[in-house]
């Protein structure tokens, strides 16, 4: 947040992160993941079909299709977008177990 004139304003900024990779032209990046965190109240619907908004604008133009991590409290949903279909959802894995980091 930041206060202009007395008053408290909220700053844009993206509230998910992308991690990608540069290839030797710094303009020439490639997203890989999206991990995206929303509180464990948040509907699973609202907070799926949001996620999938972000893998379908991403990754739609890329070579490889796309992954993300949708983190809801101690949860996690693993998603990739295929190339050639529709968005895949697993079901909700425990954050810290191994299906995650085998997935990463």
């Amino acid at each position: 947040m930041t206060t202009l004139r007395g008053k408290m304003t909220r700053e844009q900024s993206p509230d998910y992160t992308v991690v990608k990779v540069t290839q030797c032209d710094p303009g020439d990046d490639r997203p890989l993941l999206i991990v995206k965190t929303k509180r464990a109240d948040v509907p699973l619907a609202s907070a799926k079909t949001q996620m999938a908004e972000y893998l379908e604008t991403m990754g739609r133009d890329s070579d490889e299709g796309l992954k993300g991590v949708l983190i809801i409290g101690r949860d996690a949903i693993l998603m990739s977008l295929p190339l050639d279909g529709p968005i895949r959802y697993s079901p909700l894995h425990e954050i810290t177990g191994n299906t995650v980091h085998d997935f990463l």
